[in-house]
């Protein structure tokens, strides 16, 4: 414990002081920091003599720190060269503290101006920003797990496109993410009523799916995260890349535009480009497509129909 002069009792022999535990906990925190900051013990323990004792002698101050002697004059030296402690004038030579203000800010400087030296040497490390993986994820209960992750983490929006059962599967987790306050849109590929969000049907007559689509997954959160997934090889692909991302987001956008196009105007567009858009989509899709689109469009007594070819003029979809 540090002692101080104006406090000390003489003390009979063979009797010893009572300890101010108080003073002795503030001690040992008090050279705890200043040891955090580059003072030895016997540095923290001289130096704070100083601030409770001065102007003193280096026999004082081993009197009050409870150092030898020899070592406090060898810490003197070190404390005064670093300018913490100065040396009075005079007989007896005396030494009194700089500061605690004055230290402490020179501290504080130092301790920034090297973390600043340090924070542009580690910035040297790190690889380049916004570097946005593709994560491959594969099982179907890892893309049950992500996929559940994903839409309980959303803040702001979730969109989703997958078969009926699929949605509902996950439909705890869109509850979740509604009751947080996010939009929840929902492009489904049969019939489906959770009593919240945004359902739009994809499979209505003039949005003949065609290919392996119905058994894929697709999710995209916040307009900045987004997962797509086969559910027939259960593998799938997420993202924070933007590019990727705007483009699922474009997926899901054009059916909801397309679910609402033929809801209300079907009669016309089937007229218009033929029954489930054939004649745009010869333009668009393989050969073995379009015959397996014709295949069902015969099953259904629909491919009758014909409508006058697409235009070839460019434009935004």
């Amino acid at each position: 414990m540090i002692r101080r002069a104006d406090t000390e009792k003489k003390v009979s022999p063979g009797r010893s002081t009572s300890v101010d535990k108080p003073g002795v906990q503030r001690d040992l925190l008090a050279i705890k920091e200043l040891r955090v900051l580059g003072f030895s013990d016997h540095e923290a323990k001289v130096y704070l003599s100083l601030l409770a004792n001065s102007p003193a002698t280096g026999y004082e101050i081993s009197g009050f720190s409870g150092l030898p002697r020899a070592n406090v004059y060898a810490t003197l030296e070190g404390l005064k060269n670093r300018g913490t402690v100065q040396l009075v004038v005079g007989k007896p030579k005396r030494y009194v503290p700089v500061p605690a203000e004055v230290v402490t800010a020179r501290i504080r400087s130092r301790v920034e101006a090297n973390a600043d030296r340090l924070l542009n040497l580690l910035k040297s490390y790190q690889k380049p920003a916004h570097v946005d993986y593709v994560w491959h994820i594969e099982g179907v209960d890892e893309l049950r797990a992500e996929i559940a992750a994903l839409i309980r983490a959303a803040k702001s929006h979730v969109g989703i496109r997958a078969r009926d059962a699929v949605i509902k599967s996950f439909e705890g987790d869109l509850r979740h993410a509604t009751n947080k306050g996010a939009s929840v849109v929902m492009v489904v590929f049969g019939t489906l009523d959770l009593g919240f969000g945004h359902v739009f049907t994809h499979n209505i007559q003039g949005m003949t799916p065609i290919g392996d689509v119905e058994n894929t997954i697709v999710v995209t959160v916040d307009y900045e995260h987004a997962l797509v997934a086969s559910l027939v090889e259960n593998v799938g692909a997420e993202t924070r890349n933007q590019a990727f991302v705007s483009v699922v987001n474009t997926v899901i956008r054009h059916d909801v535009y397309l679910s609402e196009i033929f809801r209300r105007l079907g009669p016309v567009v089937d007229r218009t480009f033929g029954p489930a858009l054939l004649s745009l989509r010869r333009i668009l899709l393989p050969h073995s497509v379009i015959a397996e689109l014709q295949n069902k469009l015969a099953k259904t007594g629909r491919l009758g129909r014909k409508g006058p070819p697409p235009s070839r003029r460019s434009g935004a979809d």
